[in-house]
């Protein structure tokens, strides 16, 4: 039996703007999802009943999108990107190319792609980011929040992308977005904090005292903020630790690497409470957690850490593929934290993982990572397979080098490590 006073209800909630409405909460999610898929059913079936204008249908597709995003996992994604291209070309059948329903449209559809995370996918979404900034500069006032928000994704989509100049206009971009967002909302915000801390982790990114500085004002200020604004256990606020704890990792010294694991902790158990044990959120907290535990060293944390990150990629591999970009980062997470315990079976079982991941960057990204290179050169050296090492050691300073920024923590490593073995003659 369908609830028609639910069915109602949800065609009045659709007017609302749902990414920043939706508490981000999994119960609350599936249940929404299961009463949109009610809605479209009825009015694909019985639309004359409650409405007879076409756009309502659209309206509650786009936000089944929107919901299916929220939830996250391949296929929803995968579907949200469906209904979400179907709006696309509705609204731009009936709009034209420059209209504001385009612009948001696009940035939507953005969005997803960029949480499905492959190369193409954020190309994709950075295009489609542009032409929505683009239609909003030309048709809103230039302090409409819209243009921030876009602004602030296409940025976040860069630093997602990645590489020196990706990285400075995301920096650029957020400035602009911050100044907008202080000047609509005010300084106590949530969208404030939002800003903020993207901001700060794109800073995080670029690396450099200076910039490292200025994010760890961002990510307190952000922190302090959600937590007047929302209550302590908000997912929110568990998001914002998290955050903050990546900016004190990059920090680095055992001060910094106690209190990110404070933090973490605290939201691990905060998205338990929100999500349960087998979400996507708990396992993103635990393999964070992890990264800490082994950054801190000794059996006892080595130990800990290898039990979150097995626990976080049985539960990736609940939502997405085997090659998911997202599964590849949690393999190469557990491999560095192998390659620090004792003993020949973890360095092989590090090895085959990070073939793995070598395979899901080539599929992603066309090439591996420069961390991935680095975390197999180390393997086949505790391995004393020098030959195989002596390869990524070359492949690293030979291709990559040189394009690496010289704030990036592995530039002078990779430059002592390449002498070193030609020196020996590998």
């Amino acid at each position: 039996g369908l609830d028609i006073t639910k069915v109602i209800w949800v065609k009045q909630f659709t007017k609302l703007s749902l990414p920043f409405f939706f508490p981000s909460v999994h119960f609350y999610l599936t249940t929404y999802k299961e009463l949109y898929e009610q809605v479209l059913h009825y009015e694909e079936n019985f639309e004359v009943k409650i409405s007879s204008r076409i756009d309502d249908l659209e309206r509650a597709k786009g936000n089944l999108a929107l919901v299916l995003w929220k939830i996250g996992g391949e296929d929803n994604l995968k579907r949200a990107v469906e209904l979400l291209e179907h709006a696309l070309a509705t609204d731009i059948e009936n709009f034209g190319e420059i209209h504001p329903a385009v612009a948001l449209s696009q940035s939507s559809l953005a969005m997803v792609l960029k949480d499905i995370g492959d190369l193409k996918s954020l190309y994709q979404a950075r295009e489609l980011l542009e032409r929505a900034l683009n239609t909003y500069i030309i048709t809103l006032d230039k302090t409409a929040p819209s243009i921030a928000r876009v602004q602030s994704s296409l940025a976040q989509v860069l630093k997602d992308i990645g590489g020196e100049d990706n990285l400075k206009l995301a920096k650029k971009l957020f400035e602009k977005a911050l100044v907008s967002d202080v000047a609509n909302f005010g300084e106590s915000a949530p969208e404030v904090a939002r800003t903020q801390s993207n901001f700060a982790l794109a800073l995080v990114e670029l690396g450099g005292e200076a910039n490292l500085r200025q994010a760890h004002q961002m990510l307190e200020k952000a922190l302090a903020s959600d937590i007047a604004n929302f209550e302590e256990n908000a997912p929110v606020v568990a998001l914002r630790r998290s955050n903050l704890a990546t900016l004190l990792c990059a920090l680095g010294g055992e001060t910094n690497l106690i209190q990110a694991k404070e933090l973490l902790k605290l939201s691990l158990s905060s998205d338990i409470s929100n999500f349960g044990e087998r979400s996507r959120e708990v396992a993103r907290a635990r393999s964070n957690l992890a990264l800490v535990l082994k950054d801190l060293g000794g059996p006892d944390n080595l130990d800990q850490a290898k039990e979150f990150l097995e626990s976080a990629l049985e539960s990736e591999l609940l939502f997405f593929n085997d090659m998911a970009p997202s599964v590849a980062v949690i393999r190469l997470n557990l491999a560095a934290v192998l390659q620090d315990r004792d003993g020949k079976e973890n360095l092989l079982r590090a090895k085959d993982l990070l073939k793995k991941v070598q395979d899901a960057d080539i599929i992603n990204v066309g090439k591996p990572s420069v961390f991935l290179m680095w975390n197999l050169f180390n393997t086949y050296l505790k391995l004393k397979e020098m030959r195989e090492a002596g390869k990524y050691i070359r492949a690293l300073y030979i291709d990559v080098y040189k394009s690496l920024p010289d704030t990036h923590p592995l530039k002078p490593m990779i430059r002592k490590a390449y002498f070193y073995y030609k020196s020996l003659g590998y």
